[in-house]
């Protein structure tokens, strides 16, 4: 299914008709970094003040970026990239100092299907 989804552009934006390509971008970073990871990020969005709860769909994108990859202790901007998941340039540019992330089956993808 991952090669499927590369080979036909899915991003966000599909996943609504194609709920488990979404999921298959959580299932390499469950992979490689663990189930923590994830409670931990969604225990931070659990304890946000309503103000530092994000306003718009970009900045749920965006702020899910820069939790998560805070942490995995990886810049996982180009994967979200990778899956088309638009996010601000602002989330991008805060986790640009930490050591980017990417699968080697989806670097292998990306080479085979360019976004």
């Amino acid at each position: 299914r991952l090669e499927r989804m590369f080979k036909d552009k899915v991003t966000w934006k599909d996943w609504g008709k194609k709920p488990f390509e979404g999921l298959i971008m959580y299932e390499l970073i469950i992979r490689d970094f663990g189930w923590d990871v994830i409670k931990k990020t969604f225990a931070e969005y659990r304890d946000l003040k309503d103000s530092e709860r994000p306003k718009s769909d970009l900045d749920k994108r965006s702020q899910w970026l820069t939790r998560l990859s805070k942490h995995v202790g990886r810049d996982l901007g180009p994967y979200f990239d990778a899956f088309g998941v638009e996010t601000s340039q602002a989330a991008k540019d805060s986790i640009a100092a930490l050591p980017k992330w990417m699968p080697k089956e989806v670097e292998s993808l990306l080479k085979q299907y360019p976004r």
